[in-house]
């Protein structure tokens, strides 16, 4: 299931309790989970659908999945029930921050920071917007000003995110809605791509000191209100200065006088349908990559539920030999505490409980 869309006040305090729990690291295994889960006092069965939910069958937790965990234990605690579709039916929601015994949450969470210590921000620095500028001239070679929708969406799709979290990039960056992408446009989608990647959860809407930043100085988009849409300006043709001065004068009659522009015109056709041709091609690659990264993600949820089955199978033929041999199978733990767990299993990081 995909990561909910977050809100920003949830998007600081859950990367302040993600650098509690991971004590500084990248992602969180199974061990460590359950033992700074349980401080929230949510039920054991609970935590362990909340895990299968946000874990999505992997042995440990990056920090969008980390997100989504905190969330659900949040609703779980407000008594919400749990299940697949829990994301999606609240999503928008005006929710509480979940509450962990011995853990107090500052009044105003801090904002994610990067690798290097500095603090993220949606306002777009004059250092950031140097290097998209120099992305975007690199994309516009042809100085048209804007980029269609299937060139912009192969572009993006090189940064390795999910089809589902590029398509929400896309939604907030074409602000005008005309499937097209302008220099201020692609300023947002590179910097909510750049921002996601270093941790920051998407926005429901777009913050305005993010779309202030794109705006300012980039010659792009008009002041205030909605977002005038851009008409498509012409493709210009080159043409020498001779040529110009002839074209007051009729045409000759054959095809002579015009054949090195006519030729020029062909060979600039030529390359724009083999350019947009290269655009389709990354496109259905990338297409191919989530399919492939799908089934690979429903193999591993299977196999993890093949061995949750093989477990119970095993514990339950513990139990029939202990009750033949008049004895009962021992409990792995008593009284659902902090128990262990083996990431060796594959399975949910709740199944000893």
């Amino acid at each position: 299931m995909a990561n909910a869309l977050l809100r920003r006040t949830e998007a600081g305090a859950f990367s302040h309790l993600f650098a509690i729990a991971t004590k500084g690291q990248q992602s969180i295994g199974g061990k460590d989970a359950v033992q700074f889960f349980l401080k929230s006092q949510v039920p054991v069965p609970v935590l362990k659908q909340i895990w299968a939910i946000a874990a999505q069958g992997q042995p440990e937790m990056q920090i969008s999945q980390f997100n989504t965990a905190m969330r659900l234990i949040a609703l779980a605690q407000k008594g919400v029930s749990i299940n697949q579709q829990t994301l999606e039916q609240t999503r928008g929601m005006q929710t509480p921050l979940p509450a962990f015994q011995g853990i107090e949450l500052p009044k105003q969470a801090p904002p994610p920071s990067s690798a290097s210590g500095g603090v993220l921000s949606w306002t777009i620095s004059s250092e950031a917007k140097a290097n998209y500028a120099k992305l975007w001239e690199g994309i516009d070679k042809n100085s048209q000003g804007l980029l269609e929708g299937k060139t912009a969406a192969a572009f993006f799709a090189k940064s390795g995110h999910s089809r589902e979290v590029l398509r929400s990039i896309w939604q907030l960056s074409d602000m005008n809605g005309d499937g097209k992408m302008d220099r201020v446009e692609f300023y947002v989608g590179m910097h909510l791509t750049k921002m996601v990647k270093m941790g920051m959860t998407l926005p429901a809407t777009l913050p305005s000191e993010l779309v202030a930043s794109a705006k300012d100085g980039s010659g792009g988009g008009g002041g205030g209100g909605g977002y005038a849409e851009q008409p498509v300006p012409a493709v210009p043709v080159p043409i020498s200065s001779s040529a110009s001065a002839a074209s007051s004068r009729p045409a000759p009659s054959n095809a002579a006088g015009g054949g090195a522009l006519g030729q020029l015109n062909d060979a600039t056709s030529q390359l724009r349908q083999e350019m947009d041709r290269l655009a389709e091609l990354d496109a259905e690659l990338v297409r191919l990559r989530g399919e492939v990264a799908e089934l690979r993600s429903n193999v591993a949820s299977k196999t993890a539920s093949i061995t949750n089955q093989q477990m119970l199978a095993a514990q339950k033929l513990q139990e029939l030999r202990g009750a033949m041999n008049g004895s009962s199978a021992p409990q792995q733990f008593s009284g659902g505490g902090g128990g262990g767990y083996s990431a060796a299993s594959g399975g949910n990081a709740f199944d000893n409980f």
